[in-house]
């Protein structure tokens, strides 16, 4: 259950006939080639198969980067780890830490999902609502873990090399501290997303496997961007910018690399694919 906390912290990211484009993108630098796949963490059995785009990226590379090690999130002794690291300290529990009215609103939904959010209250603002978000998936029908899933477990089986954008410690470290300082304003936007998530969903499926990253835009992060600027920051452009050094130096190295991270990473002015394209990198969708 735990392996699924990290997952839904991630999630920024139908049974549809292939499109035309999707969210796999080829960025080269004179003769040398990355691909960038923007993924969604988890799905509903009738997402797949997967656009036909992301497997044929998936053939041409020798190496493929996660954010970060898929496999070790199944390990008991990391989530055992991410439990600990999700407890609050006895006087910043979260009923500590919000506005009533805002305390109120997040006991609503928590009921609403099954949940008693007394025998929440031990936890960190940030692991509640992953808790919250997880319940909502399941409800909806996200069961099936994604795209990051099906290719770690495929590179598994074909022997393809594996890394990752930042280390588990790192992203532990990220999802304890996650709306730290900042629980009223990281509860509310998590609230205002999980109300809307059911509605959206389809819309964000068909803009991911469109790759259409205007849209992806407004639905995953024009609206964090402006009135959680703060959750934006920490969330998306400074994992950003930790990791394209790393993607900076898979074009001198030897063989092929495909990336595989949520889609809100790729889009926008703070996104992986506007950054190289300014630096310099040609960015193009992956064709069939």
């Amino acid at each position: 259950m735990l392996k699924r906390f990290f997952i839904s912290a991630l999630l920024m990211a139908c049974s549809l006939a292939s499109q035309a484009e999707t969210s796999v993108w080829k960025v080269n630098k004179g003769n040398e080639t990355v691909y960038i796949g923007g993924t969604v963490h988890l799905l509903r059995s009738t997402d797949f198969p997967l656009p036909d785009e992301f497997d044929i990226a998936y053939r041409n590379s020798d190496r493929v980067f996660f954010e970060t090690d898929m496999t070790a999130l199944s390990d008991p002794s990391t989530q055992q780890k991410l439990a600990i690291a999700m407890m609050a300290e006895p006087n910043h529990t979260i009923d500590k830490l919000l506005a009533p009215e805002t305390l109120e609103q997040l006991a609503d939904a928590a009921t609403k999902r099954g949940l008693d959010l007394n025998a929440l209250m031990p936890f960190k603002a940030s692991m509640i609502m992953m808790m919250l978000e997880v319940s909502e998936m399941q409800r909806m029908g996200l069961t099936v873990e994604g795209v990051d899933a099906y290719f770690n477990d495929r590179a598994t089986q074909d022997a393809i090399p594996t890394d990752e954008l930042e280390t588990l410690a790192a992203q532990l470290a990220f999802l304890s501290k996650m709306g730290e300082g900042n629980e009223e304003e990281f509860v509310q936007l998590s609230l205002r997303d999980l109300d809307k998530l059911e509605d959206l969903y389809d819309e964000i499926i068909l803009a991911w496997r469109k790759g259409d990253r205007k849209q992806l835009g407004a639905l995953l992060i024009n609206d964090m961007k402006q009135d959680f600027p703060e959750v934006y920051e920490a969330l998306l452009a400074e994992r950003n910018s930790n990791w394209l050094p790393i993607i900076h130096t898979m074009f001198e190295e030897p063989g092929t690399e495909y990336v595989l991270v949520g889609a809100a990473h790729l889009i926008g002015p703070d996104g992986l694919l506007q950054r190289l394209e300014k630096q310099g990198y040609a960015v193009a969708h992956v064709q069939e």
